[in-house]
């Protein structure tokens, strides 16, 4: 699937997942991976909320870091994906 037709995803943290803030990091852990999550990253991390989709999401980074729009929403959604794909979010549709 096309970063495209994924923008209108919500992120999802799913429930299993263990966070813990230390020394401006945050240490996400899923069922079997850890990340240290800092920077845009940890930026885009604290923007999941349940309702945002992964376009509303690019578009605060793309305002956060002076970036184009298209450019921002694909880059959130390739590193939302990686999470995705480890385990640590869910995606849902925007219409759920």
């Amino acid at each position: 699937m096309s970063h495209q037709a994924l923008a209108n995803s919500v992120p999802v943290p799913r429930l299993d997942v263990r966070i813990r803030k230390s020394r401006g990091k945050l240490t996400v852990a899923g069922p079997e991976h850890v990340f240290e999550l800092e920077g845009v990253i940890l930026d885009i991390w604290k923007m999941i909320d349940g309702s945002r989709t992964i376009r509303d999401i690019g578009a605060l980074i793309s305002e956060e870091y002076d970036v184009p729009v298209g450019e921002a929403v694909d880059d959130t959604a390739e590193a939302l994906m990686e999470l995705v794909e480890h385990g640590l979010l869910t995606l849902r549709s925007d219409d759920e």
